[in-house]
């Protein structure tokens, strides 16, 4: 059963669940509600004791040892940080506009959201376990079950151990059982999970139970094979890509509404998840390309986060209006895009027409 709030997300596959708020919706305010984020399944929601849930943690560490939530609240400090989670799949619909359709939950703009999560710091924990030498990844598994690649099995990801030892503000991955000032709820990985900033949504792996500490990256499926880009079929082809860490700099338009005469844009924009970046500058075009006029930037008040960007202009002729984004990394976003089979990572400029944009809230 979904929950009564998350009910009211358009729906983009039934099962697993997979939905997403209405675009309009999506830049009414910087720090995203609950109600409103996406929710990204691959198996049945699972639906958790928390008085007997434990999270093990095991591999290359002196202390293994499993925590029950309470203990794992009373051991650490609590902390919380601002993060952006965004599907490596959001904008995926667009690749049909080119000709051929990406296999995939068929997400528009709005697999993304910025939230304010509470829990503890996951380098806290590693340390109090011992990380031993030759040590290079930090793997972790969910309580839910994937079907249809054979026998079940949970969703899982890793990160590389420098990521996970990140302690900085807006930067360290935390072990969350807070949302927004609330606990998660049963769609957004209660009752823990972890929330790994500047990286793709994937990473962060809701109902989360397991760490395994390593030298070699998980072998789960969803990090060997599912979220790579890749441009054809192969086995080799998969087999040798680099799977999706960061989230890519990317923006999108979310409304255009028209008042008097002229038309208010609204849009958010997130810069590449590299270490202290962030957007420089966002601009659009309503001739397709051949110009360009800035659009004014809600700076996000921290690390990792997207930001929101508005622009008004006479609305007269005035067809088409298209986006772009540039970061202080020296990335910018591109015309067009190579189709990937996957259908991953579309960050091309993004255009919506006038005529068909709605009036918005």
């Amino acid at each position: 059963m979904i929950s009564a709030d998350i009910k009211r997300l358009i729906t983009r596959q039934a099962t697993p669940y997979n939905a997403e708020p209405p675009a309009p919706e999506l830049t009414s305010q910087w720090l995203t509600p609950t109600r409103s984020l996406y929710v990204r399944s691959h198996g049945k929601i699972p639906r958790i004791d928390e008085k007997s849930f434990r999270l093990n943690i095991s591999g290359l560490v002196e202390r293994p040892v499993t925590f029950s939530l309470p203990e794992l609240q009373e051991r650490f400090p609590a902390t919380s940080t601002l993060a952006t989670m965004v599907c490596a799949g959001n904008r995926r619909n667009e690749f049909a506009l080119g000709g051929r359709k990406a296999p995939g939950v068929p997400w528009d703009v709005g697999a993304i959201g910025t939230c304010d999560w509470q829990g503890v710091s996951l380098a806290q924990v590693l340390k109090h376990c011992g990380v031993q030498a030759g040590t290079k990844h930090i793997w972790f598994e969910g309580l839910d079950a994937v079907e249809g690649h054979g026998d079940p099995f949970p969703f899982g990801a890793s990160i590389p151990l420098e990521k996970a030892m990140q302690e900085q503000p807006g930067e360290e991955t935390l072990l969350a059982w807070g949302m927004n000032g609330d606990p998660l709820l049963p769609e957004h990985g209660f009752p823990l999970r972890n929330v790994v900033p500047g990286y793709i949504g994937a990473r962060s792996v809701k109902w989360l139970a397991k760490i395994v500490v390593s030298d070699k990256p998980s072998p789960n499926f969803f990090v060997q094979d599912v979220y790579k880009v890749v441009y054809d079929d192969k086995p080799e082809s998969t087999a040798n890509a680099t799977p999706i860490m960061e989230f890519i700099l990317n923006s999108a338009i979310t409304e255009i509404r028209r008042f008097d005469n002229n038309l208010r844009i609204r849009g958010f924009a997130l810069a590449q998840g590299s270490l202290g970046n962030a957007i420089e500058r966002v601009e659009i075009s309503t001739d397709r390309g051949k110009n360009w006029l800035p659009a004014r930037i809600i700076t996000a008040p921290g690390k990792n986060t997207w930001s929101l960007w508005s622009a008004t202009i006479p609305a007269e002729g005035v067809k088409t209006v298209t986006v772009r984004a540039f970061d202080r990394a020296g990335n910018s976003q591109p015309e067009s895009q190579k189709f990937n089979i996957k259908g991953y990572q579309l960050n091309s400029w993004h255009t919506l027409p006038v005529a068909g944009a709605g009036q918005g809230a």
